[in-house]
C-alpha cells in the first residue's frame, strides 16, 4: 500500500509539472526579434480613374525586422494563453497597376494611372515611391504545446486581435491621362495618409514552432506567424498646387485590399 501510494504520488506530481519542473499554471513574459515579408496588396479604389472604372493597382512593400513582446499563462500542460504586441516597420517597394506598363501607361488599360512613382520622376524613369507602411499589432493567442515535458517542444496556435496600419507618403502618378488642363495638369501628386474607417483593423494569425528549454523556465522559441487584416482601407488625397475642388484632377479617394503578413522570429521566454 505505501509502494501504491508513493507510485500515485509521483504520478500526481509529474500531472502537475510541465518538463522544466515549473508548475502547469504559470506566468511568463517573451520577447521576441526577427524578420517580416508583407505580401503584395491587391487594391482597389473608391474614387474611378479616367476611364471610368476604379483604380486597380498592386502596392509592393519591403521586408524588413519585426519585434515582439508577450505575456502568457499556462493554463494546463499542453495549453498557453497569451497576449502579444508586435511591431514591423517598412516602405513602399512600388505601386503600379497589373499587366505591365509601356511609356507610362498600363498595358490593360491605358486609361488608367499606372501607379506612382518618387517626386521628381518621370512616366519613362519611375523610381521608387517613397514613404513609410508600418504595423503595429495586439493579439490574444491560444498556443498548444505537443510535447511539454521534452526539452524540443513543438507547438501550433492561433490568434485574434487588430493590426493598425500607418501609411504616409506622397508621390507622383506614373503618369495624366484625359485632356491636359489647369485642372488636370501634366503633373500631379498623391499623398497617403493613413487608414480611416477602421484605425485597427481585425485581424488573425495562425503561428507555429519549436521550443527548446535551455534552463528551468527558459526558454528559446522559434515561431513563424501568418497574419491577415483582410478589411484594410487606407485613404489618399489628390495634392498638386492649384488644382480647385475635389472633382478635379486624378482623385482615387480611399483604397481597399488585403493585407498578409509572414514573420520568423526568435525570442527568450522565461517563466517568473
Amino acid at each position: 500500500m505505501s509502494a501504491a501510494a508513493f507510485l500515485a504520488a509521483g504520478g500526481a506530481a509529474a500531472q502537475s509539472t510541465s518538463g522544466d519542473d515549473t508548475p502547469e499554471s504559470r506566468w511568463y513574459g517573451a520577447i521576441d526579434l526577427g524578420f517580416h515579408a508583407p505580401e503584395n496588396i491587391a487594391s482597389h479604389s473608391v474614387g474611378l480613374a479616367p476611364d471610368g472604372s476604379p483604380y486597380n493597382w498592386n502596392w509592393r512593400f519591403t521586408s524588413d525586422w519585426a519585434a515582439f513582446a508577450r505575456l502568457g499563462y499556462r493554463v494546463s500542460r499542453h495549453v498557453r494563453v497569451e497576449l502579444e504586441g508586435g511591431y514591423s516597420p517598412s516602405r513602399p517597394d512600388s505601386v503600379l497597376a497589373p499587366g505591365g506598363v509601356v511609356d507610362g501607361l498600363s498595358v490593360a488599360r491605358p486609361g488608367e494611372p499606372y501607379g506612382l512613382c518618387a517626386p521628381g520622376s518621370t512616366p519613362t524613369a519611375c523610381g521608387r515611391p517613397i514613404g513609410i507602411s508600418n504595423s503595429f499589432s495586439l493579439m490574444s493567442n491560444v498556443i498548444f504545446d505537443i510535447l511539454p515535458d521534452r526539452r524540443l517542444d513543438p507547438f501550433v496556435g492561433a490568434g485574434v486581435g487588430a493590426d493598425h496600419i500607418q501609411f504616409q507618403g506622397n508621390n507622383l502618378f506614373g503618369n495624366v491621362t484625359g485632356a491636359i488642363s489647369p485642372n488636370n495638369p501634366a503633373v500631379q501628386s498623391l499623398n497617403i495618409g493613413g487608414t480611416v474607417d477602421h484605425p485597427s483593423q481585425f485581424a488573425f494569425q495562425a503561428l507555429g514552432g519549436v521550443s527548446y528549454r535551455i534552463a528551468r523556465g527558459f526558454h528559446i522559441d522559434l515561431t513563424y506567424r501568418f497574419l491577415s487584416a483582410d478589411l484594410l482601407r487606407w485613404n489618399t488625397a489628390n495634392t498638386t498646387p492649384g488644382i480647385v475642388g475635389s472633382a478635379n484632377g486624378l482623385q482615387p479617394l480611399d483604397f481597399r485590399g488585403a493585407l498578409h503578413i509572414h514573420t520568423l522570429t526568435v525570442s527568450l521566454r522565461h517563466a517568473f
